[in-house]
């Protein structure tokens, strides 16, 4: 019996992808109050210079940032009262702490040209620098929310869910109400819709895609986002 609960318990663990625990990177930046809930649902305090996994949720309350710089040198700015998962990182060059590594033990190198990025937008807002895995095949960093997929092209770019206070900013009938705002500061993106559609966005447009996949270019920078700015991660250690 011991030996059939050991081959199942094995078996479970063989089973989990290799990325669901790999080191995704470290906040360089926790202002206010911040968490990490990892794949079970176990949720720790986030602090400066920890480590996040891949497969975890990041959670930021009222007036809170973190900032977290990836292993291959990308970054990602969190607003406050947002929630950002890391849905899947893996990446085989060099670690910003030294070496590539799972979490409870170390992980050998590989070949620096291969890695994925792919984040869901839960809640909130987020800015972003791509690092080298989006520099080397684009097809894989990948942003999902609710409502698009987005892909990249070496960018500096922002998302936030609308939950009310889009609205102002929005054209005369226009509900932007549990949609996303999208920006590009440099570079472009490839946003999706559920129905196949793509919409491609240049830097320094905005746009809405509402909440039934509607794409609508917006003239000028949403005024809400003065409300919760979010500045360059590069700058934000």
């Amino acid at each position: 019996m011991k030996q059939l609960i050991l081959s199942m318990v094995l078996a479970f663990v063989v089973a989990i992808p290799a990325w669901a625990q790999e080191e995704a990177g470290r906040a360089v930046l926790v202002v206010g109050q911040a968490t990490v809930t990892d794949a079970n649902g176990a949720a720790r305090t986030l602090r400066k210079g920890d480590v996040v996994f891949s497969g975890e949720t990041i959670s930021t309350l009222r007036h809170s940032y973190v900032n977290v710089k990836y292993r291959d040198e990308g970054r990602t700015l969190i607003g406050p009262n947002s929630q950002l998962k890391i849905e899947e990182f893996s990446y085989a060059g060099a670690s910003v702490s030294g070496g590539p590594r799972q979490k409870g033990g170390a992980a050998p190198a590989g070949d620096a040209a291969q890695g994925r990025s792919v984040f869901s937008l839960i809640k909130g807002g987020f800015r972003a620098v791509t690092g080298l895995i989006g520099k080397m095949k684009r097809e894989d960093y990948v942003v999902k929310t609710s409502v698009a997929t987005i892909g990249i092209r070496g960018t500096d770019f922002i998302v936030f869910t609308c939950d009310g206070q889009c609205q102002a900013d929005m054209p005369d009938g226009v509900n932007s109400q549990g949609g996303n705002v999208i920006g590009v500061f440099s570079g472009g993106l490839a946003v999706g819709n559920a129905a196949g559609g793509e919409f491609a966005l240049e830097a320094g447009s905005f746009l809405l895609v509402t909440s039934s996949g509607e794409f609508i270019p917006l003239q000028s920078v949403p005024a809400f986002m003065a409300l919760t700015p979010l500045e360059d991660p590069k700058k934000c250690d």
